[in-house]
């Protein structure tokens, strides 16, 4: 069943029947709308009612109209972004192209022209690319390097759902990475989320991309993005997408604000957290050192197993030589449960442990060193791991190490 009725796919193109939206990218560094996402709109004639742009989409692709629709759209983008343009020159343009548009359109200049045509500079636009409807990396390739040459920066669209390609940062090297929905969709209460959304942003950042957070809904999402670097924030939040003449910009002002008093507010209390925890993390390692130095001689386990029984925060605990190898058992703390999996298994005394992070920070001249969250290989939770240097009662160098559960 049709969703519009009494016009053709062909007569909207003809006709123009279409009307274009805004949604604004927000920097909360620059407390300010930096530009717009463009969102086409079929409207019916009738009654003046809104099309859904993928019903369009999907009957152009069935006539084999869909690079002239595409150009319909990206048109009436530009047209009703220039008026806002000319009064706020150093604003952007985030505009879709469809890949069948991409591919049967390279080479044309038709993007160009239009822009020219409404005097806006290529600077100005971002171009969102969904890489993962380009099944031909050869022509997409051929396409960025064409158009960034013209001076447009170029986007990759939902980064993150689906199976997207990493590889493609690398070879298409776009100016922005837009994280999906999918991942922004409750953030802030997962942490697996967290870590997909961090190792995209500093991928991004270290390979020259800034990140847009699209989808934000809540305070609490814009938050935790804002916590893990995104450079610019996109959603309802900030208001539904609209014409740029029904923009409440005054809104948009006000939500801004609000949400850099929280995480000014938010910031402060999770630095405060942190060293917290750290200030706690170094009163277990001191106090299970001091009982190691005045501990019995050839018993350094039973001295472990008492000190970390009562202790819910300590997974296991065990002890190197200023080699790296194990000289002690690994002792489990009591209250964990049996690992998930035989490959997470407690390393026995004579292991090698000199690559591991927190000896070769202690070999370099540290007293006590912190690890950064990671899977525990003995007991397969996500943890961190103290270590400290001491001297036992028979005066050799030793290391403590003890793992925190996160």
């Amino acid at each position: 069943m049709r969703e519009y009725d009494n016009i053709t796919i062909e007569e909207i193109i003809e006709k123009e029947l279409i009307t274009t939206y805004f949604q604004p990218l927000i920097s909360f560094k620059r407390k300010q709308i930096l530009g717009f996402e463009a969102l086409s709109r079929g409207v019916n004639p009738g009654d003046k009612s809104l099309i859904n742009p993928q019903i369009l989409i999907r009957e152009a692709e069935k006539y084999g109209l869909i690079l002239d629709l595409d150009r319909l759209f990206r048109k009436k983008a530009l047209e009703n972004f220039a008026l806002y343009y000319r009064k706020n020159p150093n604003s952007v343009l985030s505009i879709n192209l469809e890949s069948n548009a991409i591919q049967e359109g390279l080479g044309s200049g038709n993007l160009l022209k239009a822009v020219e045509k409404q005097k806006i500079a290529p600077s100005s636009i971002i171009i969102e690319i969904l890489e993962s409807e380009v099944d031909d990396i050869t022509v997409l390739k051929k396409f960025v390097n064409e158009y960034r040459e013209l001076g447009f920066m170029i986007a990759l669209d939902d980064f993150g759902a689906g199976f997207s390609n990493w590889d493609r940062i690398v070879s298409l090297r776009p100016d922005l990475i837009k994280l999906d929905r999918s991942i922004i969709d409750g953030i802030e209460n997962d942490f697996y989320k967290q870590e997909v959304a961090r190792s995209i942003t500093r991928l991004a950042h270290n390979t020259g991309s800034m990140v847009i957070a699209e989808g934000i809904e809540t305070e609490e999402e814009s938050l935790k993005v804002l916590e893990l670097n995104a450079d610019m924030l996109q959603g309802y939040l900030f208001g539904m997408p609209s014409e740029m003449t029904s923009l409440n910009t005054g809104f948009i002002s006000e939500t801004i604000n609000t949400i850099s008093s929280r995480y000014i507010i938010s910031r402060n209390d999770r630095h405060l957290k942190e060293e917290n925890e750290i200030r706690h993390f170094k009163q277990i390692i001191d106090r299970v050192t001091n009982a190691l130095v005045k501990g019995e001689l050839y018993l350094p386990e039973e001295t472990l197993k008492s000190m970390i029984k009562n202790d819910r925060t300590i997974e296991c605990a065990y002890i190197l030589n200023d080699s790296g190898v194990q000289t002690s058992e690994t002792v489990i703390n009591t209250r964990i449960k049996n690992s998930r999996s035989k490959i997470f298994q407690p390393d026995d005394p004579g292991s090698d442990q000199s690559n591991k992070d927190y000896f070769y920070s202690l070999l370099n001249g540290h007293d006590k060193y912190i690890t950064d969250p990671y899977i525990s290989t003995a007991t397969g939770s996500l943890c961190i791991t103290i270590s400290k240097k001491y001297i036992d009662p028979e005066g050799r160098s030793r290391i403590l190490c003890v793992d925190i559960k996160k």
